[in-house]
């Protein structure tokens, strides 16, 4: 692979490890970084792996670490691909929590701090989600997707209450280091990239390790790059892609902390899971009958004029 790492002088062992796999992020990862540097928790070390940018993503990255010793930064000779590169910043963390950070992103300043303290209160759970923003380049909100109440529900409210209110932006939340690792293992082997954010969350949810909260928000700009990037295209690519997101959805349901019964309550409301997740023919459909809707609002004015 061959890698150069450039960073300061800090030994200390932080508790928090962020880690920004970055390809080309010149236009935004100044915002990026200076939304992370502005936490108002700063015990966490900031791992950048750059991915062989061919942009000035490089030169920006060098100017911070010389002004904050908390990053850390990787440079990548060749492209690695996506899925590498955000293992390889995991697998560099030195913290007991990680969460991984987007070079186009924005966090609100109390982010860390407040999801920290989620996950340092209860055991019990593995990761801990904000509140998503969603917003277009130029800032402008294009939704907003609260954390949902789960209080006094029991294992299959609590499960399916989650299940329905999943954010791919929740791959940005803050896990427990060790528990991501074996779970992310498991998401790489299976080779995909596209919709590696429901499966990865999959595991936590289905063993009711998710908790979140809504006193802070994570800004995930939407620039739509990925999915004309990553989504198959070809008919043998999407077969594939079907094929291994249905054994890997179901083998993970059928070794979750759940009794036979409730996996066989499950099996109809992960199907619903992967269509709003992962599918969206629903969207599909909608939107080709709106087309339609207005071919035929078209043909009715042309009728009326003849």
């Amino acid at each position: 692979m061959g890698d150069q790492k450039l960073s300061a002088t800090n030994t200390e062992k932080p508790l928090v490890s962020i880690g920004m796999p970055v390809f080309n992020g010149e236009t935004f990862i100044r915002e990026a970084i200076d939304s992370i540097l502005a936490q108002y928790y700063e015990n966490f070390e900031l791992i950048i792996s750059d991915n062989a940018s061919t942009d000035g993503t490089w030169e920006i990255l060098g100017e911070y670490a010389k002004q904050d010793e908390r990053i850390v930064l990787y440079r990548h000779n060749q492209n690695i691909g996506m899925m590498k590169n955000l293992r390889f910043v995991l697998t560099r963390a030195r913290g007991k929590y990680f969460m991984w950070a987007a070079h186009d992103d924005l966090w609100d300043k109390n982010y860390v701090s407040e999801l920290l303290k989620i996950l340092m209160e209860n055991n019990n759970y593995e990761v801990s989600c904000p509140k998503v923003i969603k917003i277009l380049p130029d800032k402008s909100v294009l939704s907003t997707h609260e954390f949902p109440c789960l209080n006094g529900y029991g294992t299959i409210r609590r499960i399916r209450k989650t299940m329905f209110s999943v954010q791919g932006a929740w791959f940005y939340a803050l896990f427990r280091t060790h528990k991501l690792s074996l779970v992310f293992d498991k998401v790489v082997s299976t080779g995909l990239t596209w919709a590696c954010d429901p499966l990865l969350l999959l595991e936590f949810l289905l063993d009711q390790e998710i908790a979140g909260t809504n006193h802070t928000a994570f800004y995930q700009r939407k620039t739509y790059l990925s999915a004309k990037k990553y989504k198959p295209q070809s008919l043998p690519a999407r077969i594939k892609f079907v094929s291994i997101i249905f054994g890997y959805t179901f083998r993970t349901l059928f070794k979750a902390r759940l009794s036979l019964c409730q996996k066989l309550y499950f099996i109809p409301l992960l199907l619903l899971y992967l269509e709003y997740q992962v599918f969206v023919f629903h969207k599909r459909l909608k939107k080709n009958f709106d087309s339609f809707c207005q071919t035929l609002k078209g043909c009715c004015k042309i009728d009326s004029v003849l």
